[in-house]
């Protein structure tokens, strides 16, 4: 759906979906479109109902900080965005700072999955989103405010770095028809995160922040 991304109006839940030709995120996208037929297909050959949630990117606690980037371990950016306020240390924003997305905290995404299983709503597609956009400073601003120090950190905004584009879903269908109610706004998740990571309730399950850092590129 990232080529209906770049405007300010969200995404419908029922826009015609699309692949991107030729770059990076073709294969998966192809495949997840297949995903989505196959559903259908059983669904009106079986008579079962169905729930396909559209998701972006969903925000959650977990001790290990890295993914991989053409083979090497590199800091998440959210995660390397707290440590610098932790620190006290300027922040560089890059690209247009006022670019919005929806922030979604995985607890609320888990409301709407427990609201569609339980759902008498018709089948079909679910955007998973809060309707609570942040622009990309105010998500900066918002890290700093909760795991730093205003006074210490600023933002130093570079425009000639790339950026991403607006990315927003449309939520009208889910709170309408499964009844779903926004708990976290970006504070509230941002310090909820916080308590998560300070308690690491799941360390028995998981492990803790250093057992995944070792060899991490800065």
């Amino acid at each position: 759906m990232l080529y209906l991304c770049n405007g300010e109006k969200p995404v419908d839940a029922d826009a015609t979906r699309s692949f991107p030709k030729n770059n990076d995120h073709s294969i998966y996208a192809i495949t997840k479109n297949a995903a989505c037929d196959l559903v259908m297909h059983y669904s009106f050959k079986y008579g079962f109902k169905y729930f396909i949630l559209r998701l972006q990117n969903i925000f959650c606690y977990h001790p290990n900080p890295t993914y991989f980037i053409d083979g090497k371990k590199k800091m998440t950016g959210q995660r390397a965005i707290i440590e610098q306020a932790e620190r006290g240390e300027d922040i560089e924003l890059w690209g247009n700072p006022e670019c919005k997305r929806d922030v979604v905290y995985v607890k609320d995404c888990v409301q709407i999955i427990e609201k569609a299983l339980s759902s008498e709503a018709p089948s079909g597609f679910y955007n998973v989103g809060n309707g609570m956009p942040v622009s990309r400073l105010d998500q900066i601003k918002g890290i700093i405010e909760v795991f730093g120090d205003p006074s210490k950190s600023k933002i130093i905004i570079n425009r000639s770095k790339p950026d991403s584009p607006n990315f927003q879903l449309d939520i009208t269908k889910t709170v309408e028809n499964l009844g779903f109610k926004p708990k976290y706004d970006y504070i509230s998740f941002l310090e909820d995160l916080k308590e998560e990571m300070i308690n690491n309730r799941f360390e028995k399950l998981w492990g803790k922040e250093s057992d995944y850092t070792d060899g991490i590129e800065k």
